[in-house]
């Protein structure tokens, strides 16, 4: 299985998100995660925030590998 978990957060609006994405494992070239916002934290609004994510690789229910990293991303308005 494949287990990754993302944080967005936004330092100048105290705003996180929080969101998770499991599968069985395979190759995967992108993935789109659902975030959500984490009880009382600011609210996003466009600008600069960090993304970091945690993905994990399991096999028969114990980590066999763990990859972490975080980014500067743009938040833009819909």
């Amino acid at each position: 299985m494949i287990d990754v978990e993302v944080t967005l957060m936004q330092e100048s609006t105290g705003a996180v998100a929080t969101g998770r994405w499991v599968s069985a494992c395979g190759v995967v070239t992108a993935l789109e995660i659902d975030v959500h916002s984490v009880a009382d934290t600011g609210p996003f609004a466009p600008g600069t925030a960090t993304a970091c994510a945690e993905r994990h690789i399991r096999q028969n229910g114990q980590v066999t590998d763990t990859f972490d990293w975080c980014r500067s991303v743009e938040l833009i308005a819909k």
